[in-house]
């Protein structure tokens, strides 16, 4: 019988406590959300997989939003995804100053859990690096989070 057991692995019994204490539907950590939304966004597609306990969300308007304090920064909400009670939201950020600026994850208004930027250096204006994004990571959607 090849060390199985009515289809269950040598060990555990069909009727075993553990096997019905699983969960259906298991919520990943911030770390694993936050590299799901950059893949999602910037892998290639044949990289970016689905994964079964995260599903992309929708992103309620609330109109124009700066979310950095300091400095010319456009901001532009791009992607949100959700897994058991956190959120991450993808967030455009673009230096609209002439000169090259070092960004502050603590400088992002609203209630995050945590800040993560793709690159925290951002070149002048109208240079190929002055965009980047930055993983906001909250325990309610966007809309819910932002302080300004």
């Amino acid at each position: 019988n090849s060390g199985t057991n009515d289809g269950q692995p040598s060990g555990m019994d069909s009727n075993s406590e553990e096997s019905e204490t699983l969960p259906m539907f298991k919520s990943v950590g911030m770390i694993e959300l936050v590299r799901h939304a950059a893949q999602q966004l910037y892998a290639p597609k044949r990289l970016a997989k689905k994964h079964s306990s995260i599903s992309q969300t929708r992103i309620h308007k609330v109109g124009k939003v700066s979310l950095y304090r300091g400095g010319e920064v456009l901001t532009t909400p791009l992607a949100s995804w959700k897994s058991g009670t956190l959120y991450v939201i993808a967030v455009k950020v673009t230096n609209n100053m002439n000169m090259s600026l070092e960004l502050d994850p603590r400088l992002f208004r609203g209630q995050w859990r945590s800040r993560t930027l793709q690159h925290a250096r951002v070149g002048r204006k109208g240079l190929e690096t002055d965009t980047t994004t930055v993983y906001l990571v909250s325990d309610r959607p966007f809309h819910e989070s932002i302080i300004l």
